[in-house]
């Protein structure tokens, strides 16, 4: 926790231990923390400024971000997977648990980019997270043609999860997605990928599942 305000730039101010008696196991606990910002009003990304032909891009995460375990869950059980099990098809050296334990990244990088309206890949995926920022008279035209990471590929293939499901419960690979001037491109300085545009419409995301191989 410590670590991740540091990296953050943010101070830990406050806490508490709460007991939750048969919640969690005996010797058992979680940690888990928030963060409070505050922002300008004259700075808050708005709808207006977005328009046609403005670029789609997307941040990769770590994994799954802490978002769709209910399904995780619920596969593992119907499969009878194995947490301590090293799954030849996702890694060489982790376990399944180790991969699904791997904490949410925390996208401090991005705060030096100049986009339009960031989206947090959460619960409701590309759909539902796109769709907050846009416009009524836009839409998001996405195609999916980047690298689907291994552990949403088996998840996905051993569940028998359709693609559209899949995108709208797991982040598939990407965590943070931004819309920005085709221009601003060029000044991008991390890891991302070109998902599409802004078209004219009324407020759909749309996504091209064409190109993608389990």
């Amino acid at each position: 926790m410590i670590n991740a305000c540091s990296y953050c730039d943010c101070q830990l101010i406050g806490g508490e231990t709460a007991e939750l008696k048969g919640i969690f196991k005996k010797n058992r606990l979680d940690i888990a923390g928030f963060v409070v910002g505050i922002v300008e009003k004259d700075e808050i990304p708005k709808k207006e400024n977005l328009k046609k032909g403005d670029i789609i891009v997307g941040i990769p995460s770590n994994g799954f971000h802490s978002n769709g375990y209910t399904l995780i869950r619920k596969i593992i059980k119907e499969n009878k997977l194995k947490l301590n099990k090293i799954y030849k098809e996702i890694s060489e050296n982790e376990n399944l648990g180790e991969i699904l334990l791997k904490p949410t990244r925390i996208y401090k990088e991005i705060l030096s980019i100049n986009f339009k309206m960031a989206c947090h890949i959460t619960g409701g995926g590309f759909y539902d997270n796109i769709k907050r920022v846009l416009r009524s008279d836009l839409d998001a035209k996405i195609k999916i043609n980047y690298d689907i990471p291994k552990i949403f590929k088996f998840f996905v293939k051993i569940g028998n999860v359709s693609l559209n499901e899949a995108f709208r419960v797991w982040n598939m690979g990407i965590g943070i997605i931004l819309i920005l001037d085709e221009r601003e491109l060029d000044n991008l300085k991390i890891d991302y990928v070109v998902l599409g545009r802004i078209e004219k419409g009324n407020g759909k995301v749309c996504v091209d599942f064409s190109e993608v191989s389990i």
